[in-house]
């Protein structure tokens, strides 16, 4: 797996805080004024299982109100999905509703293209949780995220509250399905190996004939 580099993809409505989220997370400071119609990426390298992994963030743009769908840029396998919304917007959360079912039917559709089990790591994740007057109450929050079969987190990106919890959990996800994936498929998986040994074997086959 040495080329591989997990992702994990920040979307949500416009103004739940994605970037501050994302920036606090890779850089340990809070960005109030942030232009929220820049996309940006961002690499890190974090500890899993003991291991140095480079990580890479993905912070979408959210000028408009609310993403309606999920660009085809964004579902790429090595992918996890962070769902963010505000504490204190219910009209945030309800607009996750239609990106979790585009993202489970790519899921879905890419399990029935590879034949293999594929699945993409996806969490839910509220924002601004320092907020004194939240409308949104967190066992509700639980128990929409157990319908949708999702880690539920609660941050603030202002004070540095539960931060770096989504991001490791995503990306601790990726890590173990990458494993799996290259035990299930070896030679796939890890670039050389047998086939450099087949080419060298075919080379020095054509040297004998050209002799």
């Amino acid at each position: 797996m040495d080329d591989f580099e997990p992702r994990v993809v920040v979307l949500g409505a416009g103004g739940v805080g994605k970037s501050c989220l994302s920036i606090r997370y890779i850089k340990g400071t809070y960005e109030e004024n942030y232009d929220p119609t820049i996309e940006e990426a961002y690499d890190k390298t974090i500890v899993v299982n003991g291991q140095p992994t480079r990580m890479q963030v993905v912070d979408t743009a959210g000028t408009e109100q609310f993403h309606a769908v999920i660009s085809d840029m964004y579902l790429k396998p090595n992918s996890g999905y962070l769902l963010a919304f505000a504490l204190d917007d219910y009209e945030t959360l309800k607009a996750l509703e239609p990106l979790y079912k585009q993202l489970r039917n790519w899921e879905s559709a890419e399990r029935q293209r590879t034949g293999r089990r594929f699945k993409s790591p996806v969490c839910l994740v509220g924002t601004k949780c320092d907020l004194e007057e939240r409308t949104l109450a967190r066992d509700k929050l639980e128990k929409q995220a157990v319908t949708w079969k999702l880690s539920y987190f609660e941050t603030s990106a202002k004070y540095s509250v539960g931060v770096d919890a989504p991001f490791q959990h995503l990306t601790e996800q990726l890590v173990e399905l990458a494993a799996e994936q290259q035990a299930e498929n070896p030679t796939k998986a890890w670039k050389g190996g047998r086939g450099k040994k087949d080419n060298k074997k075919k080379d020095k086959k054509r040297i004998c004939v050209i002799m």
